[in-house]
C-alpha cells in the first residue's frame, strides 16, 4: 500500500472518533441555544405582560397564558419543562413553560407562559448533519489539498526513488537534487555517501 493511501487510511480511522464527539459536543450547543432563546423569549413575554399589567391593571389577551392559578404566589419566576400530548400526530410534545406571579387587585395570580421546544430526535438530528457536514467537508477539503500538495512535496523523493532504482554499479553515483525538506536532503546525502562506498 502506497504511503498516501495509508496516511488517508490513518486520517479517516481518527476521523470517526472526532465525528462522534462532534455530534455529543453539537447536541449539547444546540440544545443550550435553544434554552437560551426560549428563555429568553419567554422571559420577554413575562416582562411585557408585568408592564401591560402595571398600565391598565389587567391582563391582555394576546399573550399566551397557558394557565391562571388564583391566590397562589411564587417568589420568583420559575422555568420548567413539560410534555404535552398533541391530538393531531398522538405524541407527546415538549414545550417549556416559564411560572411568575403578579399581584392584581391584592389578590396574588400565578401565570403560566409555554414555548414549544426542540425535541431530543430534533436536535440529535440537527448535531448529526452538521457534524457529519462538516467533517465531509473537511475530508474532501483534506483529500484536494493533500493531492495537490503531495504531488509537489513529494517530488524530490519520487526522483530519488527513480534514480535508485535506475541505478547500476558499473555507472557513476547519480547526482541528487537539493530539496527544501530536510528529511529528503539527509537521505540524498546518505545515499550519496552509502553508494560512493559501494
Amino acid at each position: 500500500m502506497k504511503l498516501i493511501k495509508r496516511t488517508y487510511l490513518h486520517t479517516l480511522l481518527w476521523m470517526i472518533p472526532i465525528l462522534l464527539i462532534g455530534i455529543i459536543f453539537s447536541f449539547f450547543i444546540i440544545k443550550y441555544v435553544a434554552y437560551e432563546e426560549i428563555d429568553e423569549f419567554l422571559t420577554y413575554e413575562m416582562e411585557r405582560l408585568v408592564q401591560y399589567h402595571q398600565e391598565h391593571n389587567d391582563l391582555p389577551d394576546f399573550h399566551n397564558l397557558v394557565l391562571v392559578i388564583e391566590d397562589e404566589k411564587l417568589e420568583a419566576p420559575v422555568f420548567k419543562d413539560t410534555l404535552i400530548l398533541e391530538p393531531a400526530d398522538n405524541e407527546m410534545v415538549p414545550y417549556r413553560q416559564l411560572w411568575f406571579s403578579i399581584d392584581h387587585n391584592g389578590r396574588d395570580f400565578t401565570l403560566v407562559l409555554q414555548h414549544l421546544m426542540l425535541g431530543r430526535d430534533d436536535i440529535a438530528q440537527g448535531a448529526l448533519l452538521i457534524t457529519t457536514g462538516l467533517a465531509l467537508l473537511i475530508v474532501l477539503f483534506a483529500l484536494l489539498s493533500v493531492n495537490r500538495v503531495t504531488g509537489k512535496i513529494w517530488t524530490p523523493f519520487y526522483n530519488t526513488l527513480k534514480k535508485i532504482t535506475r541505478f547500476k554499479i558499473s555507472e557513476p553515483v547519480p547526482e541528487f537534487e537539493s530539496s527544501t525538506i530536510d528529511e529528503f536532503n539527509t537521505l540524498n546525502s546518505t545515499l550519496n555517501s552509502l553508494l560512493n562506498k559501494v
